[in-house]
């Protein structure tokens, strides 16, 4: 938006500077630079018109702070010069998160998990409207580590051991 705004003053400060040297007959050798001046403003706003999604994002349309009723898939699109577009990722995201718990038996537990999400397409624009950008923080963190808690208070030191043990013997890549 700041673009079309610079652009658009560009373009005018172009056209009057044109409109003032031909109405003055004797400096119309130097009309080429106010020309310039208002094709380069055209370009600015032109170029505030395009926007470019990156594969494997939603472009979120808003135009003055409200989120529009469409998204932008993947690829170049024509937006109305004062409409900004938010580029949510929808791609698979891994997080590895540290946190410690207490089991039934009121023994601290150190927990390090990996946690892979990622946002659908369809509901990229409800998430931003209604969360932000910082979901992660804001919503997924939080249950998280509340889902995290409530499962291990519900087993003592000892069974949580043992599991442990036993999904290492079931898979060697899980590390002992």
């Amino acid at each position: 938006m700041i673009l079309c705004t610079l652009s658009f003053i560009v373009l005018i400060i172009g056209v009057l500077a044109s409109i003032i040297l031909v109405k003055k007959s004797t400096v119309k050798k130097y009309l080429y630079i106010p020309i310039i001046i208002s094709v380069i403003g055209a370009i600015g706003i032109f170029l505030s018109c395009v926007v470019s999604v990156p594969t494997g994002h939603t472009g979120v349309v808003v135009t003055f702070g409200k989120v529009e009723n469409y998204t932008f898939e993947a690829g170049v699109h024509v937006k109305l010069p004062y409409s900004d577009v938010i580029n949510m990722d929808n791609r698979t995201q891994k997080v590895q998160l540290t946190t410690q718990a207490f089991s039934s038996d009121i023994q601290q537990v150190d927990i390090t998990l990996s946690v892979n999400y990622n946002i659908d397409q369809k509901t990229a624009q409800v998430l931003y409207k209604t969360v932000g950008t910082n979901y992660y923080e804001n919503v997924m963190l939080p249950r998280i580590q509340e889902n995290i808690k409530a499962i291990f208070s519900k087993y003592t030191a000892e069974s949580l051991i043992e599991k442990y043990r036993a999904l290492c013997s079931q898979h060697p890549r899980v590390k002992a």
